[in-house]
């Protein structure tokens, strides 16, 4: 998994059968070849390019499939970003591009947190999680409730 995902640095060991006996869900071929498509081939966000301009103008009404402009989010809206270094799903160079998008959002609305040692299943199930990460998490709710 960490292949895929990235070096975890704080797993709790003892979680991870039973997490990955009950929680992960299969993913379809159609999500991984978007997700191929989106960040590895294009580096641009959209909805998903159905391999042909014919079949992208049916579901679309355009040869393409449109982009997701993320400029568009409410800049009122509270947004809390927390994202690894050695992150493989969203790694530091993509969530630096959607901060980028952001730049305009309300800067007390808007929380980036990089946890330089962790990896995708960190957030999840690090032994530290909750001091790293959920604890910061409950307040920005509580702060923007």
């Amino acid at each position: 998994m960490a292949s895929f995902t990235g070096p975890n640095c704080c797993l709790n060991y003892s979680t991870v059968d039973m997490y990955l006996k009950y929680e992960l869900q299969p993913t379809s071929v159609r999500t991984l070849v978007h997700f191929y498509r989106v960040t590895i081939r294009s580096g641009v966000i959209t909805k998903y390019d159905h391999g042909s301009s014919m079949a992208n103008m049916v579901a679309y009404g355009q040869s393409s499939p449109p982009e997701y402009h993320m400029p568009n989010i409410p800049h009122h809206l509270p947004l809390l970003l927390s994202y690894g270094g050695g992150d493989r799903l969203s790694d530091v160079k993509d969530v630096q591009l959607l901060l980028k998008d952001l730049r305009n959002h309300d800067a007390d609305k808007l929380v980036a947190q990089l946890v330089k040692e962790y990896a995708h299943l960190d957030f999840v199930m690090g032994v530290n999680a909750k001091q790293v990460v959920y604890d910061g998490l409950i307040a920005f709710f509580g702060k923007h409730s």
